[in-house]
């Protein structure tokens, strides 16, 4: 809770989680940028994609333009990333509360619509050696690592095994983004952890399996005769 509360102070405090086995691990925070309005799903538009959403989450926490406006904070600009840490249950919560008059927009609109906002999430993992991992987001509809496909995300949390993706990834620190929807507080949770299945040199994917105390490597997929050779 100590680390939560520095990173929220400091954002540059908040360092990338380390992924050191096959147990899942949550990420300890993450670096947020927002409120911005959001609208429905069908016609959404992202406030930071005029820089690029890749570019951006790359930058946190720094942010390199001046300013990205927004209609809910005071005096209408995003100027900075916060952070925000994870509680004991792996969740972290992402509110508004310092920075957006709520009371005051739902009095002056008449409705409650305008308490639901959007924000750009940034985590980010570190894996000490190259390998599948499989990541899982919670609170979102989907979420990026790095530069590879958009995965679906656990939008309601229930923590569904065929909710997460597999990445294959180089040993280092890898980069998840996400838009985070919510209405006036928004709840998010990552989970790392490593893959049993590996990728194989021929092709295709491999598991390890023990039979009689002799290891037998199986290869699953496409690959041996492509590559010219056997693998077996």
């Amino acid at each position: 809770l100590a680390a939560a509360a520095a990173a929220a102070a400091d954002p540059s405090a908040l360092r990338p989680t380390s992924i050191k086995s096959n147990s899942k691990t949550t990420l300890t925070g993450y670096h947020v940028l927002g409120p911005f309005a959001c609208g429905k799903d069908e016609v959404e538009g992202s406030p930071w994609e005029a820089v690029g959403a890749a570019a951006v989450a790359a930058a946190a926490p720094r942010l390199d333009v001046d300013f990205l406006p927004s209609e809910l904070v005071a005096g209408g600009r995003v100027r900075a990333w916060r952070s925000v840490g994870k509680n004991t249950d792996g969740t972290a919560i992402v509110a508004f509360d310092d920075v957006v008059d709520w009371q005051g927009l739902v009095n002056g609109l008449n409705g409650h619509e305008v308490l639901e906002w959007q924000a750009l999430v940034v985590g980010r993992f570190e894996t000490r050696a190259a390998g599948v991992a499989r990541v899982r987001c919670e609170g979102v509809a989907a979420f990026v690592v790095d530069d590879h496909a958009p995965a679906a995300g656990d939008v309601y949390g229930t923590a569904s095994p065929h909710l997460s993706a597999a990445f294959n990834l180089t040993a280092g620190i890898h980069t998840i983004r996400m838009r985070l929807r919510a209405k006036h507080r928004g709840v998010v949770r990552c989970s790392v952890w490593r893959s049993r299945r590996a990728r194989h040199p021929c092709g295709g994917s491999s598991r390890v399996a023990a039979r009689r105390r002799r290891w037998k490597r199986v290869v699953v997929g496409r690959g041996a005769a492509a590559a010219g050779g056997t693998c077996r």
